[in-house]
C-alpha cells in the first residue's frame, strides 16, 4: 500500500505538468491569428488553354517560394454557383507576414507581369480566426 501511494506521490506532479502543456496549447490555438488569403479569380485564357495551365503552375510556383506563404493550394470551381473559375488560397502566421509577402519583390513582379495582364476579372478576401 505505501508504495502505491509513493507511486501516485510521484506521478501526480507529471501529470499536471502534462496536462498544464496541454491547455497552453489550446489557449494558443485559441488565439490563433493566423490570415487566410483566398483569390477566386477568372483568366483571359480559355479554360482548356495551355497557358491557363502555365498561369496555375507558374503562379503556384512563385508564391510558394515566398517564406512568408503557408498550405498554398489552387482550387478550381466544381459547380456553377460563382463566376469564378480558379482560387489562390493560402496563410500566414500573422499580418507581419502578410504584409511582407504582399510588399516581396517576386509577389509585386508576379502582379506586376503576370495578373494584371491575365486575370480578367478576381475577388480577394483576407480572413482571420472569429473571436
Amino acid at each position: 500500500m505505501k508504495n502505491l501511494i509513493l507511486l501516485i506521490l510521484l506521478f501526480l506532479p507529471l501529470y499536471a505538468c502534462s496536462d498544464k502543456s496541454k491547455q497552453e496549447k489550446k489557449e494558443a490555438e485559441s488565439t490563433n491569428t493566423n490570415i487566410r488569403h483566398v483569390v477566386v479569380f477568372n483568366l483571359k485564357h480559355e479554360l482548356d488553354d495551355p497557358k491557363t495551365a502555365k498561369f496555375l503552375e507558374e503562379g503556384k510556383e512563385i508564391l510558394t517560394a515566398i517564406p512568408e506563404v503557408k498550405n498554398f493550394q489552387v482550387f478550381r470551381q466544381a459547380s456553377k454557383k460563382t463566376n469564378f473559375n480558379f482560387c489562390f488560397y493560402m496563410e500566414f502566421a500573422d499580418s507581419t507576414a502578410y504584409k511582407t509577402y504582399n510588399d516581396n519583390p517576386e509577389h509585386v513582379k508576379f502582379v506586376k507581369e503576370r495578373w494584371e495582364t491575365e486575370v480578367s476579372d478576381f475577388m480577394e478576401i483576407d480572413l482571420e480566426n472569429y473571436k
